[in-house]
């Protein structure tokens, strides 16, 4: 953004409140340092502050813009942690907490109909990939994105199964 701002010539730069500038506070300080030495001018929207200007003339409220740099490095080092907190917990009662579903959750009807298929008759040869994919769309069924089934769809999901 700042290597932009410096071609086109902007001076402004409004934005929410510091916590939004940057998360860590050594970040924050230099990024407020690099656009006060360029002229440009950062101001918070939610305390209506040129902040570039305020650390440079008040020594007061460079100190002030200081500790919400700071705070803002606590609020989001405390956020990530309880995140990792609950994910795991999450992970330790069901075994999987990110990622999209699987075709299994999604859909384990059709996954039962696919382990029905794929089984070897006593008389007789196994169905092959193809064949179950072609049975599966003609009964209506189709992948999690809404695509009919196709040999390799049918394989890669039976083998996730094992």
């Amino acid at each position: 953004m700042v290597s932009e701002i410096l071609k086109n010539g902007v001076k402004t730069i409004i934005i929410e409140g510091l916590d939004r500038l940057a998360r860590e506070y050594r970040i924050q300080e230099s990024l407020l340092i690099y656009l006060a030495s360029k002229g440009i001018e950062l101001i918070s929207a939610r305390t209506e502050e040129n902040v570039t200007h305020a650390i440079i003339v008040d020594l007061m409220k460079k100190a002030l813009v200081q500790m919400q740099g700071i705070f803002a490095e606590l609020e989001k080092s405390l956020l990530v942690k309880k995140l990792r907190a609950a994910r795991e917990r999450k992970r330790a009662k069901t075994g999987k907490c990110e990622g999209r579903k699987s075709y299994a959750e999604v859909a384990p009807e059709a996954i039962a109909e696919m382990k029905r298929l794929r089984k070897k008759p006593k008389l007789g040869r196994r169905l092959t990939y193809e064949a179950i994919a072609e049975a599966l769309n003609t009964t209506g069924y189709s992948t999690a994105d809404g695509l009919p089934f196709t040999g390799n769809n049918v394989a890669v999901i039976l083998y996730r199964q094992k």
